[in-house]
């Protein structure tokens, strides 16, 4: 698959058309086949020769440009050519790094955010984590209410949350807040409290 749309810009040889292609490839500037680079110079320039052709004559001028440029340039500026060239290659790579590393992110990102909207879509299914048992001989209500692990003493700060102790105090404030405020709404007197996995302390 073609990754971009190539063009003769102005003044450019059916040569320097060549050279630009195919230096790109051999540098990793573009993801072209062979086949897909031939293909390109020929709807360019009007031919119909064979990726082997090209290529090959790619080489040959790769070949010469690198048994002439001692013989044109200095070594004072052959030698800073190349520590460019050496910093555009370290750039290059640390841009791949960082691509790299945003994929992944955004891989975990999207897979997070399925979850999440799995659970939601399940959760429609099932009944409130608090539910008030009918039927008391008095009238009054009981209830249940079922937690997890809330991780204390736990820190994570990242792109997509923070929790710390501060956090967790917080959170907890506002789960008591709704609790009661059920519990007054249903009548409820008396209230279970299950925590799912926790394990008890020893002494």
């Amino acid at each position: 698959m073609i990754d971009r749309i190539y063009t003769r810009l102005p003044d450019e040889t059916d040569e320097m058309l060549l050279y630009r292609i195919y230096s790109e490839r051999e540098e990793g500037l573009n993801r072209l086949t062979c086949d897909e680079a031939g293909g390109i110079m020929n709807e360019l320039t009007g031919n119909e020769y064979t990726e082997s052709r090209y290529r090959k004559t790619y080489q040959s001028f790769k070949k010469l440009l690198n048994e002439i440029k001692p013989k044109i340039f200095d070594t004072d500026y052959l030698e800073k050519l190349e520590a460019k060239q050496f910093e555009f290659e370290k750039q290059k790579v640390k841009t791949q790094d960082r691509l790299r590393v945003m994929r992944s992110d955004v891989r975990k990102e999207a897979r997070y955010e399925e979850l999440v909207d799995a659970l939601r879509e399940n959760a429609r299914n099932y009944p409130p984590i608090i539910r008030s048992f009918k039927g008391s001989k008095n009238g009054l209500k009981e209830a249940v209410l079922l937690i997890g692990d809330f991780h204390i003493g736990s820190r994570v700060s990242n792109f997509r949350n923070v929790y710390n102790l501060e956090v967790a105090t917080e959170r907890l404030a506002r789960l008591q807040d709704q609790v009661i405020k059920y519990c007054i709404i249903n009548n409820v007197r008396t209230l279970h409290v299950l925590g799912l996995g926790l394990k008890p302390k020893t002494a």
